[in-house]
């Protein structure tokens, strides 16, 4: 995030108008999935932690997981993780409904 603040830049998180509509979600869990939308704009996922998700949505990790958990139980993302015994060592969030391009 302060990347971003850093280089002056707008930056635009839209939310899709299927993704707005929805009545089974909280509006913070709607501004996450814009922002995992976004971010895997790129690659096709988002690999950012929940730390650094925090630090954006102004939130504190835990509302990060309970959100991420919200939005992989109404099937909005899906994500991988690889690990190295018990510690996570990469993990991929994919957005499930993608925006027009």
């Amino acid at each position: 995030m302060e990347k971003l603040v850093k280089d002056r830049k707008t930056v635009y998180f839209p939310v899709p108008a299927v993704i707005m509509s929805r009545q089974d979600i909280k509006y913070f869990e709607k501004c996450l999935y814009s922002v995992v939308l976004a971010m895997s704009k790129l690659k096709g996922y988002c690999y950012s932690g929940n730390e650094a998700l925090a630090e954006m949505l102004g939130c504190g990790t835990r509302h990060i997981t309970q959100g991420l958990a919200k939005l992989k139980e109404v099937r909005l993302i899906k994500t991988e993780t690889k690990r190295a015994g018990v510690k996570v060592v990469q993990r991929k969030i994919y957005p499930l409904v993608l925006m027009d391009k």
